[in-house]
């Protein structure tokens, strides 16, 4: 798939996960710049670490997760490439500094064991590290009737969500030797599964080891499960208040927020595309009425992101149209002091000429919220770094601007420091493109002890 081809492909049926397994998705925030050329340099300046491989055959990821906890950091994704190369090498996560584990074995009783074993693919495994510090893989497997991808790589719905713990996690781990995996659970299963994984909403842990977690399915119908040792609680709003690219975080004390997108055929016409927030004061036992952020209509709207600082202030991001049609021309930045009750006016960040893919965010232990965005036009695909005090941003620097760079993601570890990952395209002679994933680490100034 070339650069933007899954974007393409949602747009044309926001609501049916029609996505590409090996392809590339991107979101950026348009920014004016006054260079093109690179400024990594600066980006270090600022407070971020050099940039160093994620593995030691310095591999890529498709759709990355990333997640934090217990002073460790987790990496997952599927590995970049042909399915046929998939078979050993299609889920690959690890922990940094530690070493890479080997994928789940799958399931191999009724009603699980559907699909011969070569043929569960492990698409797009999310990570999170819960409270005791074992990191759980979410991830989505296609329905027991359904086509496997061919050359193509092309996946038009899911039917089922699955999970599964690594388990000794705080031992060594030597290239996967030491790992050892719980049972494979299915947790849900539905028509069509828009799952998607690390370019999706990541899951979240509270302090009571409670794993919160949210995607879409056909409908378009958005699914929030609240799984409390091991009780799983699933809520679907559908109808009016279902939507499309739905995003989790926690507020302050028990609330938990939810964003997401009306979808392009909602009724009434009025809030197609509208961006829309939510509020359960119960850690997601209840959820209040939805709060409208910003008002699209006809013009398209894609990918809300949000992050919440220390304070409380809630920041929304997400990719929009202005002429008419699906096309992302800018990136709307939006904030709220008062628990989603009211939005300030979202300012406009564009890059003239640009076309804006992918983006991530994350609040720092200092107020700031950080976020990384690609854009694709003068010279090809870079990765930018922008950070908001309140809804002043900073200027943006290069982190990378490699041959090509593509599916950024961001977490806040327990320090307050900022973990990034991508993925690098680089050329490897007589026209080949090797694939290499990449981290980076931001120390804000109180982190450091600055």
């Amino acid at each position: 798939m070339q650069l933007g081809g899954l974007r393409a492909e949602i747009r044309r049926s926001k609501w049916s996960a029609c996505l590409r397994l090996g392809g590339v998705v991107a979101l950026s925030l348009p920014l004016t710049l006054a260079a093109q050329q690179p400024l990594v340099s600066a980006c270090r300046q600022t407070g971020w670490s050099r940039a160093v491989p994620v593995f030691s055959d310095s591999g890529g990821l498709s759709a990355p997760s990333l997640a934090t906890g217990h002073g460790g950091v987790w990496v997952s994704g599927n590995a970049m490439g042909n399915p046929d190369q998939w078979n050993t090498r299609r889920f690959r996560a690890i922990r940094l500094g530690g070493g890479e584990i080997p994928p789940p074995p799958p399931p191999s009783v009724p009603p699980w064991a559907y699909l011969p074993s070569a043929r569960f693919y492990f698409v797009r495994p999310l990570v999170v590290v819960d409270s005791s510090g074992m990191p759980r893989f979410f991830w989505a497997e296609l329905g027991a009737g359904a086509t496997v991808p061919d050359s193509a790589q092309f996946v038009t719905k899911f039917s089922r969500v699955y999970r599964a713990a690594f388990i000794g996690s705080k031992s060594p781990i030597i290239n996967g030797k030491h790992a050892i995996w719980s049972g494979r659970r299915m947790i849900y299963g539905g028509a069509g599964v828009n799952w998607l994984g690390g370019w999706g909403s990541p899951a979240l842990v509270a302090r009571d080891g409670t794993i919160h977690l949210v995607f879409s399915e056909e409908g378009p119908t958005i699914v929030y499960m609240r799984i409390a040792r091991d009780v799983r609680h699933v809520t679907e709003f559908g109808g009016g208040l279902g939507g499309i690219s739905p995003t989790l975080a926690f507020g302050p004390a028990s609330a938990l927020y939810l964003a997401y997108i009306a979808p392009v055929r909602d009724t009434p016409k009025l809030n197609a595309n509208s961006v829309f927030f939510r509020r359960s004061p119960d850690d997601g036992a209840t959820w209040e009425p939805p709060v409208l952020v910003s008002r699209s209509g006809t013009r398209e709207a894609h990918l809300v992101r949000m992050a919440v600082t220390p304070s409380g202030a809630i920041h929304l991001t997400w990719l929009k149209n202005l002429s008419g049609g699906y096309r992302d021309e800018v990136v709307w930045h939006t904030l709220s002091t008062d628990e989603g009750r009211t939005w300030s006016t979202p300012r406009e960040l564009r890059v003239a000429g640009s076309i804006p893919q992918e983006s991530a965010v994350a609040a720092d232990s200092i107020g700031g919220v950080h976020a990384v965005f690609i854009f694709t036009g003068h010279g090809g695909p870079r990765l930018y770094y922008v950070r908001w005090h309140g809804m002043t941003a900073s200027t943006p620097c290069v982190l990378d601007s490699g041959y090509n760079v593509l599916d950024p993601a961001m977490a806040t570890d327990e320090r307050g420091q900022v973990q990034v990952i991508w993925n690098r395209l680089l050329h490897a002679g007589h026209g080949a493109v090797r694939e290499m994933a990449m981290h980076a680490t931001f120390t804000p100034p109180a982190a450091s002890g600055k």
